[in-house]
């Protein structure tokens, strides 16, 4: 009998990786860097595309053999539920050279949802508007720049230049990881208490300083402050003239629509940009 129930729990063991797979929560993660990937496109064998969260993850559904995952900036990747039984999921980044073009046929599409975010940026700024309350988890993670390995050529035997090599490659130089609870009240009360705060790396309270002053602005501004200097706002009055604006993916989000765009300062603008992606509903 003994034999018997292990026999049954040896099965059910070597049956369960598959049956979670298709069950559990899923990471989508960088392949060099191992960071999550937030709002990546998930196009499910059946079914309707949708947006992973802001921590890269979604659940993976029982009548799905495949999914393809696409995102600017990472190759598109297929995985099969009977190829992987893994948790986490990687996409490689690729080599992007997006020259600017002038479309003669219309009006770009980005840049008329960014006029639209633009002329409405009053009503939708919540300092503007409504009393809120919130908690909110921040991760600001500082890294040794690659560049300084130029130098250290890849068939050196100098041991002392391999461990340096590969502690840059390996590890961040401090991260700290904060959550807090913000509360405002119209017009100008506005309180943020921090419950929980960690720093694993450097400690050296000048970096909590540099990492709180990263996170102090709103994207509503027409101008922003990091690390005393000052970058204009994509979405400020006259942003399409400073910025130029690509849509990369619409995404159907329940009855709402969710744009994918990414800006960069135009060429031969004379002015602090920035670089990034939005996502608009």
């Amino acid at each position: 009998m003994s034999n018997l129930k292990s026999l049954f729990l040896f099965l059910g063991f070597l049956s369960t990786p598959f049956l979670n797979f298709s069950q559990q929560s899923i990471e989508i993660r960088d392949l060099k860097t191992e960071e999550p990937i937030p709002f990546v496109k998930v196009y499910p064998s059946t079914g309707s595309p949708f947006l992973a969260d802001i921590d890269g993850r979604f659940n993976w559904k029982p009548e799905w053999e495949s999914i393809r995952l696409v995102y600017s900036g990472y190759s598109d990747s297929t995985f099969y539920l009977e190829q992987n039984n893994a948790r986490t999921l990687y996409l490689n980044s690729k080599i992007q050279e997006i020259q600017e073009v002038t479309a003669m046929a219309g009006e770009n599409p980005a840049h008329r949802i960014l006029d639209l975010v633009i002329a409405n940026r009053k009503q939708n700024n919540p300092l503007d508007n409504d009393s809120f309350k919130y908690r909110s988890y921040s991760k600001f993670i500082a890294e040794i720049d690659e560049g300084v390995l130029a130098n250290i050529s890849d068939t050196t035997t100098d041991t002392n230049l391999i461990s340096t090599r590969d502690f840059i490659k390996s590890t961040h130089l401090f991260l700290i990881e904060t959550s807090s609870i913000r509360t405002f009240v119209p017009p100008s009360r506005d309180r943020e208490e921090v419950i929980a705060y960690k720093v694993s790396g450097v400690q050296d309270p000048l970096f909590a300083t540099i990492a709180k002053e990263m996170q102090s602005f709103s994207f509503y501004d027409n101008q922003f402050n990091i690390l005393s200097k000052t970058y204009i706002n994509p979405i400020a009055l006259g942003g399409t003239r400073r910025y130029l604006f690509q849509l990369q993916d619409t995404t159907l989000s329940g009855p709402d629509t969710v744009f994918h765009v990414t800006f960069r300062p135009r060429k031969d603008k004379n002015f602090d940009g920035l670089q990034g992606t939005l996502f608009i509903n």
